[in-house]
């Protein structure tokens, strides 16, 4: 997360209208909190984490998502959230190593940007290029939509258990 806090200190200076909300405190919530306040950062909001039924409503309220990845504890997964993103058609961000199996997901897919983490003024174009492009986030956000709906999608996974 704390290649989020960096993203938001580089899109406060050039793009103060941009907010970033923050869902889920968890164990990092009294720390993230107060970097935010050492920051001065006025464009991140930390807010509850919803509960599973409110999960996709939420999850549409978002014009751009956020998956930020820790490389050393991440080259082979690919975090649960990018498929209930992808199911509700919002394009994101996500940082990577580049060869992950979230890089390679996007390759796959078309839904997504990757960017290498740890690297804030990456991260802050790729999403500063969605923001300002709302037919490419409409873009992104219907192949991820049909990503899903072609690969995960339950016909598709019950029918290859019972056929």
């Amino acid at each position: 997360l704390g290649q989020v806090i960096d993203l938001a200190q580089e899109l406060a200076a050039s793009r103060p209208d941009i907010e970033i909300l923050l869902r889920g405190k968890g164990s990092q919530g009294g720390e993230l909190a107060q970097e935010i306040a050492r920051r001065g950062l006025a464009n991140v909001r930390l807010a509850e984490l919803q509960p599973n039924e409110a999960l996709a409503t939420a999850l549409c309220q978002g014009d751009i998502h956020l998956v930020p990845q820790n490389p050393e504890a991440a080259a082979f997964a690919v975090p649960s959230k990018v498929f209930n993103i992808m199911a509700v058609g919002r394009p994101f961000v996500a940082t990577a190593l580049p060869g992950s199996s979230l890089w390679q997901l996007q390759h796959e897919s078309g839904a997504f940007v990757c960017v290498p983490p740890d690297e804030p003024p990456a991260f802050a174009e790729a999403v500063l290029r969605l923001a300002d492009d709302q037919r490419l986030r409409h873009e992104l956000g219907r192949r991820g939509r049909d990503f899903v709906e072609r690969n995960y999608s339950k016909p598709h996974i019950l029918g290859g258990l019972l056929g």
